[in-house]
Formats: C-alpha cells, structure tokens, sequence
C-alpha cells in the first residue's frame, strides 16, 4: 500500500466517469470559472490492524465541493452532487471500497452555492 496508490485509484475513477465541469484537482492552479465547477478533495483517516491475517486498513473520506453560481438556484447544484455521489457511491475498484455518499448544503459564499458530497471509503 501507498498512500498515492489511493489517491490515484480515486482520481482516475473521477476522472474517468466526470465531464459536467471543470475539476479543481490539490494542489492544481485553477482559476474558477463563470459557470458551475467541482473541487475533488481526499481526507485520510486513521489506519488500523483489521486482523493478522487481513492486514490494515486506510479509511479515508472522498469529499466533492460542488459550486454553481448563486443565481443558479440550487437544483443545479443538487443535480451535479447525485452525478458525483453516483460515481462512488457504494463502489469497489483498485483497493477501494466506498460508502454510502451523500450530500450537505453549506450554502452561499463569495457568489457560488456550495454543495459537498462524501464518501466514505476504506483501502485494502
């Protein structure tokens, strides 16, 4: 295990099966557009023995900032977060097993109405 092997499992997926917006990838300049945009973020969590015979385990948690404009009311902002969830939402791929998603309203701010989709997830 390698805490790139994660990241690279997860953003690939993203990457691959995401074409709504523009991504602001970590670390990535990224200068936010007019229209609706998605920031992809990973929270790693604290690692544990499962059993000596499974090894560890690394939870972590997927979190997808949806921003639309703030005129755009929030059905869009909605839409966009049931797209993302969708993509990880009880998945299994390359080490990864994801949870449940869902989504939080965090509301208005500097002009976007912002959404956040989480995913919490485990790699074997």
């Amino acid at each position: 295990m390698n805490f790139d092997a994660i990241r690279n499992a997860i953003e690939n997926r993203f990457l691959t099966n995401w074409s709504a917006t523009p991504v602001a990838w970590p670390n990535v300049p990224f200068p936010p557009p007019a229209t609706a945009w998605v920031r992809l973020s990973l929270l790693d969590g604290q690692a544990g023995n499962e059993t000596l015979a499974n090894g560890v385990a690394y939870p972590g948690v997927i979190d997808i900032g949806v921003l639309v404009p703030e005129s755009a009311g929030a059905g869009q902002a909605r839409t966009l977060a049931d797209q993302a969830a969708a993509i990880f939402n009880n998945q299994r791929f390359g080490g990864v097993a994801c949870r449940a998603a869902y989504a939080t309203v965090i509301g208005a701010a500097d002009g976007w109405w912002r959404m956040t989709v989480t995913v919490p997830f485990t790699y074997r």
